[in-house]
Order: structure tokens, then C-alpha cells, then sequence
């Protein structure tokens, strides 16, 4: 769950928003299906191999270059799938190699 704090400081006249999210519970039910090999099907054609929290995502966002995994260009997809396999191995539903 996504939370949403603000803070206006009125010496320099600057609003301060700060997002956070409690991660823990996707990361838990993520190795769950790792460990036992239970997969849903989402429809007839595709498989759930993972889910990628919206914090990871502004922080992609947030780098240099930014990556957005939404633009669709197959260098991005490319990109999401090293890193999946890689560093952010826990994101997947999954212990094969994407």
C-alpha cells in the first residue's frame, strides 16, 4: 500500500511530498510462488512472472539515463529483463531466467 506525506515549509515557501510503500507483503507472496512453483494464469496466453512495486519504478525513473518501463521500445524491455534476472531477481514469480 502507497502512503503519501506532505509538508509545506513556509520559511522558503516549498511543499515537500514524500511516497512510501510497504513492499513486504508483495516480496513474501513473490518467493512464496518461487519456492512452490504455483503460477496464475492471468488469461489463456500469459503467465504472471512477477510484479515490479511502483517505488521501483519512480526509482527507475528517477536515474540517469531514466527507465521507463512503460514506453514499450524492446532496449527497455530488454533492460527490465537483465535486471530481473540480476539484482532484482526477487521481483519475479518465477527461478527461470527471463
Amino acid at each position: 500500500m502507497r502512503k503519501t506525506t506532505e509538508h509545506y515549509d513556509y520559511t522558503i515557501n516549498r511543499l515537500y511530498r514524500h511516497h512510501s510503500e510497504d513492499v513486504e507483503p508483495l516480496l513474501d507472496h513473490l518467493k512464496e510462488v518461487r519456492n512452490h512453483g504455483i503460477h496464475a494464469k492471468t488469461d489463456a496466453n500469459y503467465n504472471h512472472i512477477g510484479s515490479i512495486p511502483m517505488s521501483v519504478v519512480e526509482m527507475w525513473l528517477k536515474e540517469t539515463p531514466p527507465l521507463n518501463i512503460l514506453d514499450g521500445r524492446d532496449e527497455t524491455k530488454k533492460e527490465v529483463m537483465r535486471r530481473l534476472n540480476g539484482d532484482w531477481k526477487y521481483l519475479k514469480a518465477t527461478n527461470k531466467t527471463l
